[in-house]
């Protein structure tokens, strides 16, 4: 009831330096003293020895929970007090330096993974075996949209699925089944991928993976500006198959409107030239009969040519192969380009080698437009 030490263990002579200082009788506000004579026990700062005295003796008459102190000579003890029935009291002190260390080892530890969460220029979460959050970065916060309050440790993945629920990010529907569903489906056990237009108007892709022992780790990356351009590809390429059937559209009406006409002039041209009505008194007309013959039929080549490109281009081309005259096609083509080169004054000269060797290929025929 004196407030007066009755007895202490070596441990505790040792922990407090005070060695033989400690004798009974001694007043808790004397042991006090001793303590901060010893220069071990900091002051903080602002504060003065008796100021620092005074305190710590108001929390020894009534125990407020235990003090945590670290000593000048780095030690950290954890101090207890416990007032008895009768008045007294029993202090007790515990070396806590190598649990401190831990501490600060951890501390330094989750310093430097929080510190390379934010560097990254993904979203991060972390969640445990009991579907908890454990960790996140500010990147997260941003590319979900969830409020800033639902980040912090312990808040359940349900919570968030919850949310996005509520604000329609799985579509329409009754907020309560979509969490469901989506909750199942968030919480496979294996890794996933999926990507969709979050509240926030970005284009996120979500990259999900379990880790050993329980709980999953899911990297958020915003993906908006190759969705953009993906889209834009994509309506670019419809676009131009549009564009495509309505040329194949177009050159197949063409072509029919074409070949009417045309074959009325090679049909009456190949009637010319070979007399079948009888003979033609000026030959002169029998040379330009063939030459109205071969232009139209160089002519109906051209539409085929310009239809085989729009079968080409639609997959649905057919080669008709057959034996090519060399001779016979430089003659041809020399005189559907001779009236042009003489109106530029321009000499055409065409002198093939003597017995060429033919070749296959896909040709037009003066008579069928194509070799069989």
């Amino acid at each position: 009831s004196k407030d007066r030490m009755v007895m202490c263990n070596p441990a505790f002579r040792a922990i407090t330096q005070l060695g033989e200082t400690l004798q009974p009788g001694l007043t808790f506000h004397e042991y006090l003293e001793a303590r901060v004579a010893t220069g071990l026990l900091p002051i903080p700062p602002g504060m003065t020895a008796e100021q620092f005295i005074a305190d710590r003796y108001e929390h020894h008459l009534d125990p407020r929970g235990p003090i945590e102190r670290r000593m000048r000579d780095g030690q950290w003890f954890h101090v207890r007090e416990h007032r008895l029935h009768d008045g007294s009291c029993m202090i007790f002190i515990y070396d806590i330096t190598s649990s401190k260390e831990r501490e600060r080892q951890l501390a330094e530890k989750t310093a430097l993974l929080q510190g390379t969460l934010e560097s990254m220029g993904e979203g991060i979460s972390v969640f445990d075996g009991q579907e908890r959050l454990v960790a996140w970065n500010e990147r997260l916060i941003e590319l979900t949209g969830h409020p800033r309050t639902m980040f912090r440790v312990g808040t359940p993945i349900l919570d968030f699925v919850r949310h996005n629920a509520q604000r329609g990010e799985y579509g329409p529907g009754d907020p309560d089944e979509r969490t469901q569903e989506a909750y199942r489906l968030a919480t496979l056990p294996h890794p996933q991928r999926q990507a969709r237009w979050r509240a926030t108007g970005r284009y996120v892709e979500m990259r999900r993976n379990p880790m050993p022992g329980g709980g999953f780790v899911t990297v958020y990356s915003d993906i908006t500006e190759r969705k953009q351009v993906e889209d834009a590809l994509r309506e670019a390429k419809e676009a131009a198959e549009t564009a495509n059937r309505t040329k194949s559209g177009l050159l197949a009406n063409m072509s029919h409107e074409l070949r009417t006409p045309l074959n009325a002039i090679i049909g009456f041209s190949d009637i010319i030239r070979n007399e079948s009505f009888g003979p033609i008194g000026e030959k002169r007309y029998l040379s330009y009969a063939t030459d109205i013959n071969d232009s139209g039929t160089h002519l109906l080549a051209l539409i085929n040519d310009i239809l085989d490109v729009s079968k080409a281009e639609a997959g649905r081309i057919e080669l008709a192969e057959g034996v090519v005259d060399i001779p016979a096609l430089f003659e041809t083509s020399l005189r559907l380009v001779r009236p042009r080169a003489d109106e530029a004054g321009v000499s055409l000269v065409a002198e093939p080698a003597d017995h060429l060797p033919r070749l296959r290929g896909d040709v037009l025929d003066r008579k069928s437009t194509r070799l069989n």
